[in-house]
C-alpha cells in the first residue's frame, strides 16, 4: 500500500509510478457552486453565503483507478483551467 511507503522526491505520483502504476489520465467532475457546510464555513473562515467548489479527481493507471480524491474550497479563491485538445 502506498501508506506503508516511503515517499521519493516527486511525492504520490512519482511513489505509485516506481511500484508500477503510472498516472495515463484522470476525469475530473467539477462542482462550482454550492453551500458550505457548516464545518467548511469555519475552517475556510467565509460566510455561509459564499459559495464552495467541489472537485472529484479520479486518476487511472492501465485503466485502473489508481488515486480518488476530492477537493473543496472556497470558489472565489480558485481559477480552474483546463486545456481541452482539438484534434
Amino acid at each position: 500500500m502506498l501508506e506503508d511507503t516511503v515517499q521519493t522526491k516527486g511525492g504520490m505520483i512519482s511513489t505509485m509510478a516506481q511500484l508500477g502504476y503510472e498516472q495515463e489520465y484522470a476525469d475530473e467532475y467539477l462542482t462550482l457552486s454550492r453551500s458550505p457546510t457548516d464545518e467548511e464555513t469555519t475552517r475556510f473562515g467565509i460566510g455561509s453565503d459564499q459559495p464552495v467548489f467541489e472537485l472529484y479527481h479520479v486518476a487511472y493507471a492501465n485503466d485502473r483507478a489508481v488515486e480518488v480524491c476530492v477537493h473543496v474550497g472556497p470558489t472565489h479563491l480558485w481559477n480552474f483551467v483546463y486545456r481541452v485538445p482539438m484534434k
